[in-house]
């Protein structure tokens, strides 16, 4: 199961005011809630029954009771509530630390969006993409602005698989390429926010030929997501372009990308490093490169 906690978290940047009363209070009090009723719980934020009840539903539950059986078995688990962490991005690394400072606090941030990818995907998502891609006959990758630089690593790394890739940065000769994909073939669609009006018009094309497309999103309800047969997450971050948590978008994106070549490799041949080193030699040899 997903931790709820860490889900509250990245849902907050786009949720109502009452949404925020209600998750601050959880994340505030996490050992408290499973106590309390959903009366007890409204009342105490300050807000109706009907508020909680559609705040749990937007996370997946379809009660309290559920709601609450999830939070008891995070915290079961040794899941951290919100007054022992450490923050959001922006209280932990902004433009006015000084630059020592600002290194530092770039590993630590680094690494916390590392465990998030752990927390926020589950294995059984990652099984089902990478037999997915394992079995298409051309994997097709859209990506624009900062997405671009982990889709064009992706599609390096499934090349020396012997995976067919195809991916042209240039966005509408790339986007175009969607409208030969056919039922056999997977896309992989990079946005970080889900809402790329270009990204969605060529999945919605890609979804009208039955085509099977794989999303790499934040960790929030969004356009992309919905439409994806399969989706993997990324902490939701970054709050707009001008912060510094921008910086770190690709770095979520990168790790989930990287942990599927690691699966599909491991699901393709029992020795991977043989089987990349064969590659790597055939290329050397087409390059001239002896």
């Amino acid at each position: 199961m997903v931790n709820i906690l860490l889900k509250i978290e990245n849902i907050m940047l786009e949720s109502t005011t009452n949404e925020k009363k209600i998750a601050n209070y959880i994340l505030e009090n996490p050992n408290t809630v499973p106590k309390m009723s959903i009366r007890k719980l409204s009342e105490s934020v300050d807000t109706s029954t009907a508020s909680v009840l559609r705040f749990v539903r937007r996370l997946g539950f379809s009660g309290f009771s559920d709601f609450k059986t999830e939070l008891i078995r995070c915290l079961a688990i040794g899941v951290k509530d919100k007054k022992n962490n450490s923050g959001s991005v922006e209280d932990k690394i902004n433009w006015s630390d000084s630059f020592d400072s600002i290194k530092n606090k770039f590993v630590l941030t680094i690494t916390d969006i590392v465990k998030g990818v752990m927390l926020i995907n589950e294995n059984e998502e990652y099984y089902k993409i990478t037999d997915a891609i394992k079995n298409a006959d051309t994997i097709y990758f859209i990506a624009l602005g900062s997405s671009l630089l982990a889709a064009r690593d992706m599609q390096h790394k499934l090349m020396r698989l012997r995976k067919r890739c195809i991916f042209l940065e240039d966005s509408n000769y790339g986007l175009q390429n969607i409208v030969i994909a056919t039922k056999r073939d997977v896309i992989i669609a990079f946005s970080f926010d889900g809402k790329s009006k270009k990204v969605i018009n060529a999945v919605l094309q890609a979804k009208e030929r039955d085509v099977t497309v794989i999303s790499i999103t934040k960790y929030s309800q969004n356009r992309l997501e919905n439409l994806a047969d399969y989706s993997l997450y990324v902490p939701n971050i970054a709050i707009d372009d001008s912060s510094l948590s921008s910086v770190f978008r690709r770095y979520g994106q990168l790790v989930v990308a990287d942990l599927i070549y690691i699966n599909l490799a491991k699901k393709i041949t029992s020795d991977p490093e043989s089987y990349i080193a064969e590659y790597n030699e055939i290329v050397k040899k087409l390059m001239n490169y002896y």
